[in-house]
C-alpha cells in the first residue's frame, strides 16, 4: 500500500445527538510535533468537554504511535481514532477530535462510532503527499542542457528541490531509488558525460505532492 502524509492541516465538524465533534488533522514528523499539535488544539478548545487524540509517526514502518481518551470511557475514543489511522494510507499524522457534550449520552458504542466517523471524515478531505524512497543528488550541468534536464526529470518523476545558478546550473534533485540508475544513465547520455554528479543521500524518505 502506498503511504501518504497530509499536505496541510484540515478540520471538519460533525454533530451526533446534539454533541458537536470537531476533528482536526495535521502532518507531524516527531513526537514533539505530535504533542505540540495536540496541545494547540487543547488550548484552542479548552472549554470543550474532551479533546481526544491519536497519532502515527513513521516512514517505511511505524516508529511511534499513541492515543488518549481525555476523560472519555476507556477505549471509546482515542483507540478508535488510532484504529482509523492505522487502517488508512496515512502516516506521520496526528488527529485531535474535540467534543462539546450536548446533553444526550451516546453510550460506549455511540462514542466509538462517533469518534471513528469523525476521524474518517477529516481524513477524507485531506490533501495528500505520497511517500517515496528516493536518492538525492547534487548535479551540475551547463545551461544549454537545462531544458532537456527538466524534460528528463518529468519522464523519471524526479523533483528539483533547489536550484542555484552561477557558472553552471547547480541542482538538488530527488529521484525515486528504483529510477535512479536509469536517470543517471540518461543524464550522462544527454550531456555527453559533462554533468558532475554528487550523491547527497541514498534511500531517504521524501514526499511528493499529488
Amino acid at each position: 500500500m502506498d503511504k501518504y502524509i497530509p499536505a496541510a492541516q484540515a478540520s471538519i465538524e460533525y454533530e451526533v445527538n446534539k454533541s458537536l465533534f470537531i476533528a482536526a488533522a495535521a502532518p507531524v514528523f516527531s513526537l514533539e510535533e505530535a504533542r505540540s499539535f495536540i496541545s494547540e488544539r487543547k488550548k484552542k478548545y479548552q472549554d470543550a468537554s474532551h479533546n481526544v487524540s491519536a497519532f502515527i509517526i513513521g516512514t517505511t514502518q511505524i516508529e511511534a504511535s499513541g492515543s488518549n481518551d481525555d476523560g472519555e470511557p476507556s477505549g471509546t475514543a482515542g483507540k478508535p481514532i488510532l484504529a482509523v489511522l492505522a487502517g488508512s494510507d496515512f502516516t506521520n499524522i496526528s488527529v485531535v477530535v474535540t467534543r462539546y457534550f450536548g446533553g444526550v449520552k451516546l453510550g460506549t458504542g455511540g462514542l466509538l462510532r462517533a469518534y471513528s466517523e469523525s476521524a474518517k471524515r477529516v481524513l477524507s478531505i485531506l490533501g495528500k503527499k505520497r511517500l517515496e524512497i528516493a536518492d538525492r543528488f547534487k548535479i551540475f550541468i551547463r545551461y544549454s542542457f537545462y531544458d532537456s534536464f527538466q524534460s528528463l526529470c518529468g519522464r523519471r518523476q524526479a523533483r528539483i528541490s533547489r536550484s542555484d545558478f552561477s557558472d553552471m546550473a547547480a541542482l538538488i534533485v530527488e529521484v525515486k531509488s528504483s529510477e535512479a540508475e536509469d536517470f543517471l544513465k540518461e543524464l550522462e547520455n544527454m550531456t555527453g558525460g559533462s554533468a558532475r554528479i554528487l550523491v547527497e543521500e541514498r534511500n531517504t524518505a521524501v514526499y511528493l505532492e499529488i
